[in-house]
């Protein structure tokens, strides 16, 4: 039988994995040429907005303009020059010195100025109320403590702020994908795909959430009357969205922090328009429903 591979259990040990990973190899880098720098990025970029159309849609940039927008694991900076050009105050962080490399490189190539340092979305180096919005498109389900993430957005975000932040789904084609080749090919098939997740995509400890986790996680420490929005199916408004959704693995939404001294719970206003779910939960076994855990590890 072959073994998983080790995830380690102590959270600074795991998150030197994670940096380790993503320090060789930033998102999306495989296989480019380097050699032109300006090629490499623009290549970078085509490839990226090709396998993943949706996220202008739902980063939606140009609304930046004028903001502080932080967003929290830069990669190699293909989301990020995207807030610069369309003229938002734009903070960066990431784990890496690497990625933080890369894009501090793309803006100097096009004449953009930026804030862009190395930091941990655990322990965000910003003061309190600091931005009007944070963004985060793959990244927070890699933190060792995801939910320390997620409050720290809180804490960073000026109320009335806006938080967009994606995070895989549990139940989506890739974990069914992984649970086929990781579980039920190898005579596991009682570890669930969340557990296929946590030891075989990406960096290791990778964390994907079903919808009732998803919305504790961020309706707890929004406080936001959001229930409704994880029950949602409607997808985006664009036609070119609807068409595409059904490939992406993943929640998005937009959370509205809530307005200081207001007497009522902000709604999260929600961007759940990816339907992966429908798709793979019609082949996945049925597991037990199960309440949300702040660490999802080791299968449902």
């Amino acid at each position: 039988m072959t073994h998983a591979p080790v995830v380690p259990q102590d959270a600074a040990e795991l998150k030197g994995a994670v940096r380790a990973h993503w320090e060789a190899e930033p998102c999306g880098t495989r296989d480019l040429p380097v050699e032109d720098r300006r090629q490499f990025f623009a290549e970078l970029e085509r490839e990226r907005y090709e396998w993943e159309p949706y996220i202008h849609d739902f980063a939606r940039f140009e609304q930046g303009r004028g903001q502080q927008v932080l967003e929290i694991g830069v990669g190699a900076g293909s989301d990020f020059i995207n807030w610069a050009r369309n003229g938002a105050n734009a903070t960066g962080i990431d784990l890496t010195d690497h990625g933080v490399g890369l894009t501090r490189e793309r803006l100097a190539l096009e004449g953009l100025h930026a804030d862009v340092r190395r930091g941990d979305a655990e322990q965000l180096p910003f003061a309190a109320d600091a931005f009007d919005m944070v963004y985060s498109w793959g990244v927070l389900h890699c933190a060792p403590d995801t939910p320390r993430a997620v409050r720290e957005v809180h804490r960073v975000l000026r109320p009335g702020g806006k938080a967009r932040v994606m995070i895989y789904y549990t139940y989506s084609w890739v974990g069914l994908m992984l649970w086929l080749l990781h579980c039920l090919a190898k005579g596991l098939p009682w570890k669930g795909p969340g557990w296929a997740m946590y030891h075989f995509l990406k960096s290791p400890g990778t964390k994907g959430y079903t919808r009732n986790q998803a919305r504790e996680l961020f309706c707890r420490i929004f406080r936001s009357q959001c229930a409704h929005a994880f029950e949602s199916r409607r997808p985006f408004t664009h036609a070119s969205c609807c068409q595409i959704s059904e490939r992406l693995p993943s929640f998005a939404m937009e959370v509205v922090s809530p307005l200081a001294g207001s007497a009522t719970r902000t709604p999260l206003r929600s961007e759940f328009a990816y339907r992966s779910s429908e798709i793979a939960s019609a082949f996945l076994p049925r597991f037990p429903a199960k309440r949300a855990r702040p660490l999802p590890v080791q299968g449902t």
